[in-house]
């Protein structure tokens, strides 16, 4: 640094500045230099910064920069004109260059750590209703670059700043990278070091979280149970039992669905509202003590997600919060608040003058907004009663069908100074599931009646529970032998009554009255026949002929009105769906080809490969098996064959993930018969008449040695026919597309409500037993509702099979074993 001060001190002694406007030049002059030197030579310029810095203290060096300027201000005074050009000059030209180098000269730790949060922070665009996918994969490619750079970042401060007290948090924010970026083993080498080293810190839970959800992810449901048990943070616990009630249901327990689900609602619901305030985008000051005696809902959301910032009129969470409004906003005791998360303050309030949005509009941090809420996502609400008691906690915001409206109604009329139960009705709801005896579910639903008597859905269920309460009853008397006259007619009785009553009960009506149909018509009775027929056709919503359909389909069930002109008009007239004409032919199919299907099930046999059981395919009658290419993996593999045998390996074809494996000594076996793609055509979904309405989703069957191993509670007589022996269930093709060349481009099949159903080689079958696809081990996917797979279709287990070329050497084997 000294040498730059003698050679400063020389420049200002030259003789030629003599005038204001050439010192004006030569702050110029050095600004622009400094500029050049902050964007070409980082390092140099940071280097001449700190000298800056320390310049500033008293010291030797500063006291000599001190008179050289006086000495230069003696000899040739700059003019306030100059100065002012000077400092412009410098703004200008040097400022907006090395802000960034200013800041990391001064606090280098600083300014990493906040480059690094705005990389952490930073959302991409959303993608428009219907992205290309060209947009598509500019997102995919958006985020790829944001977890490089991120975890470039991070593992700079780690290396920089082991000290640091903000260690642990750029620890974290680099497993998020890892998780998103590296090999699963990878990551859970992270995360055991963390833990290892860091056992006490803030952010151990949401380490734990991170490998909990990834080991969900790759379906070790029992290890993630225990993962999520050892995450102590309160903050946390709503999440927790929002988890474990997800994994619960995805292994098929829905009694522990229901368990997690009520402890996540009385953890959160019942409690006055925690402290929260914020100001408005519009300067308005909002505090949640002072909306005390108002009802209160808390809208969370974001303008970067699609559910929320739909405007259709007809639908969608902007149209239902203007409806919501529109009831109660003049209302003194009602406020709508929105909290906005990830945006910022200009896109917000474009989007709510752009589309009139209602309500007092927060721009909030998520990590501002009080866990006791329960927020994980949006579009979320949030109901406070007069009182601050948080009575509803819930994802997104339906009117009509839902609670919302009828919720506000009720708190709005509720009298808080009153002492008496407090009604919350998710909580009541969800006691109500986990209750046997219906009369005690009656009697629940009926005092959320009287809290909210206008609401349809609370009408309904307690129609409904009544209503079946009652065909319970009457079906458990009903008479095996013997007259049955007087129980149909107190049946038809009971109908009749549900049929007039409002709400309608819709489905449960027709599906009653059409089983009754069926008994009275057997009885012989032609007029209940007849009117039971007709409740069911008037009561069928949305006109899709359900009752007509199913009377077509099996018309031998209504034998006693098939000479009534009017029934016979009614088949005529109404035409038989694509879906029906499929069901129709299919059941005739299946009907044919039962014997051929049940002595297919021979060309199926179990696999067991470490404990675990994988359906196996006979290709051979000298013992052939197709199998998952995983099985091969392991040391044994041992085949049923009238009890379990050795089988060596064959070929592998990794492409298709599948492999052959065979059974010596075999001569009688019997191989199945493939099929062909035109089989598979049959299965394609089939569009309803209303396209908003979806598919049908024809059913095709699968074979599987597995048993059912997601369901621990059926009886074991079942278990133990199923298990190790070929069983057949039905699973829906979700998705089915053949190209022009006859090529099967996509398949999906799923077992809803089923959990794991359709994995580990189990095989999909024609009508009569001939393959037309195989599920494999790692192609399952789970979620709430059940398991879907992409199995290999038939056209690509052909081609697997010409690569392994195992056709001539069956052929081979089978000449050897004749021989």
């Amino acid at each position: 640094m000294i040498p730059l001060i003698e050679t400063l001190k020389i420049n200002l002694q030259l003789k030629f500045l003599t005038d204001a406007t050439m010192k004006s030049f030569l702050i110029i002059v050095v600004a622009g230099l400094f500029g050049f030197i902050l964007r070409r030579q980082p390092a140099m310029a940071r280097s001449i910064l700190r000298s800056a810095v320390v310049m500033v203290r008293p010291s030797k060096i500063g006291e000599q920069f001190q008179t050289i300027l006086a000495e230069s201000r003696n000899r040739m005074p700059m003019t306030k004109v100059g100065v002012v050009i000077g400092l412009l000059a410098l703004i200008c030209l040097a400022m907006p260059i090395g802000v960034v180098q200013v800041a990391e000269a001064v606090d280098p730790e600083q300014a990493l750590y906040q480059e690094i949060q705005a990389v952490y922070k930073f959302q991409p665009d959303p993608l428009p209703e219907n992205p290309t996918e060209a947009e598509r994969a500019a997102r995919r490619e958006q985020y790829q670059q944001k977890w490089e750079r991120g975890l470039q970042l991070c593992e700079q401060f780690l290396n920089t700043y082991a000290e640091s007290e903000r260690y642990d948090e750029i620890l974290y924010q680099k497993l998020v990278y890892v998780r998103n970026l590296k090999s699963d083993d990878e990551f859970e080498i992270s995360v055991e070091a963390f833990l290892l080293k860091h056992p006490t810190s803030k952010y151990a839970n949401k380490v734990r979280k991170l490998r909990a959800y990834r080991l969900e992810n790759q379906f070790r449901f029992e290890e993630a149970l225990a993962e999520w048990d050892r995450i102590d943070d309160p903050a946390l616990l709503p999440e927790v039992y929002d988890r474990k009630g997800q994994i619960y249901a995805r292994m098929g327990d829905s009694a522990k669905w229901d368990e997690f689900n009520l402890l996540r609602a009385e953890l959160i619901l019942g409690k006055p509202a925690p402290a929260f305030s914020h100001t408005s985008v519009y300067g308005t000051p909002v505090s949640l003590k002072d909306l005390r005696g108002k009802v209160v809902v808390l809208y969370h959301w974001s303008t970067r997600d699609g559910r929320t910032v739909s405007n259709d009129e007809t639908g969608g969470e902007i149209s239902n919060l203007k409806q919501l409004h529109k009831m109660y906003g003049e209302n003194p005791d009602f406020v709508l608040v929105t909290v906005c998360s990830q945006s910022s303050e200009a896109k917000l309030k474009q989007f709510v003058e752009t589309h009139a949005m209602p309500g007092i509009h927060l721009l909030v941090d998520p990590e501002l907004v009080p866990y006791q809420f329960g927020v994980d996502g949006w579009p979320y609400y949030v109901i406070l009663d007069k009182a601050g008691i948080l009575r509803e906690s819930a994802h997104g915001f339906a009117l009509e069908d839902s609670a919302v409206e009828h919720l506000v109604k009720a708190l709005l009329a509720e009298d808080t100074d009153v002492a008496g139960e407090r009604i919350i009705p998710r909580i009541s709801q969800l006691r109500a599931n986990r209750v046997d005896e219906q009369e005690e579910v009656i009697a629940e639903y009926e005092k959320l009646l009287a809290f909210m008597p206008d609401n349809p859905y609370i009408m309904w269920e307690v129609r409904y529970r009544k209503f079946e309460l009652m065909m319970s009853g009457l079906y458990q008397k009903r008479p095996r032998g013997g007259d049955a006259t007087a129980w149909m007619n107190e049946a038809y009785d009971r109908i009749v009554e549900a049929s007039q009553a409002t709400p309608s009960l819709g489905d449960v009506i027709v599906s009653e009255a059409l089983e009754l149909a069926t008994f009275c018509s057997r009885q012989g009775d032609r007029e209940k026949t007849w009117a039971l027929f007709q409740i069911a056709v008037a009561h069928d919503e949305d006109d899709n002929n359900s009752a007509i359909n199913y009377a077509k389909e099996q018309p031998e069930r209504f034998a006693a009105i098939q000479d009534i002109p009017e029934f016979q008009k009614l088949i005529a007239e109404t035409p038989l769906t694509e879906a029906n004409r499929h069901s129709l032919e299919a059941n005739r199919k299946r009907e044919m080809y039962a014997e051929d299907l049940s002595d297919a099930h021979k060309s199926f046999v179990a696999v067991k490969v470490d404990g675990e059981i994988f359906t196996g395919v006979i290709l051979s009658q000298v013992g052939h098996i197709l199998v998952p290419a995983n099985v091969t993996e392991a040391e044994t593999i041992r085949v049923k064959i009238v009890d379990y045998r050795s089988a060596k390996v064959v070929a592998i074809d990794w492409d298709s993930g599948l492999a052959i494996v065979k059974v010596d000594g075999q001569t009688d076996l019997r191989p199945v018969v493939l099929g062909n793609v035109e089989d598979l055509r049959e299965y394609i979904p089939i569009p309803l008449p209303n396209p908003e309405d979806g598919y049908t989703y024809p059913n095709i069957a699968a074979i599987s040695t597995r048993g059912y191993p997601n369901f621990p509670n059926l009886p074991p007589e079942i278990h133990r026919r199923a298990v190790e022996r070929p069983t057949e269930r039905s699973v829906g093709v979700m998705e089915l597309e053949i190209d022009n060349h006859g090529k099967v481009t996509t398949l999906t099949v799923a077992r809803p409500f089923k959990p794991g159903e359709i994995i580990r080689g189990d095989a999909l079958v024609y009508h009569d037993g001939r393959l037309l696809a195989v599920a494999v081990d790692n192609e399952a996917r789970f979620d709430v509702w059940g398991a879907s797979a992409d199995p290999i279709p038939i056209d690509q287990i052909r081609a697997a099979l010409q690569r392994m070329n195992i056709i001539d050497l069956i052929k081979s084997e089978i000449k050897k074993s004749v021989e």
